[in-house]
């Protein structure tokens, strides 16, 4: 597996993610499945070791957010561990930052 470290580069690209999640994802999850449950809980834990405090709502929506950035409403399989999300995170900040940017950011 890669390493998962985001690099400074992405930093502020990460920023921009969060800053949209907190704007449209300003709610407490409701959602009970495990897969989703557990994705949204590393997601959280990965944004904290960069200094994001996210509610589960936000979580959801940032997972939402990469999803829809793949052409998908919400990618099964999830994000199976904190390492695993920050993968996703840095996947999702290099499509961001250049050209697989679907969701406009």
């Amino acid at each position: 597996m890669e390493s998962p470290v985001i690099t400074n580069e992405y930093l502020s690209t990460l920023d921009i993610i969060v800053r949209e999640a907190r704007a449209n994802g300003d709610f407490e999850s409701s959602i009970t499945d495990t897969e989703r449950t557990t994705t949204i809980s590393n997601i959280q834990k990965a944004l904290r070791q960069f200094g994001h405090e996210v509610s589960t709502g936000q979580a959801e929506e940032v997972y939402r957010m990469y999803s829809y950035n793949k052409w998908s409403s919400w990618i099964s399989g999830g994000c199976k561990s904190p390492e695993h999300a920050v993968l996703m995170l840095k996947e999702f900040c290099h499509d961001v930052r250049f050209g697989e940017n679907h969701i406009g950011l």
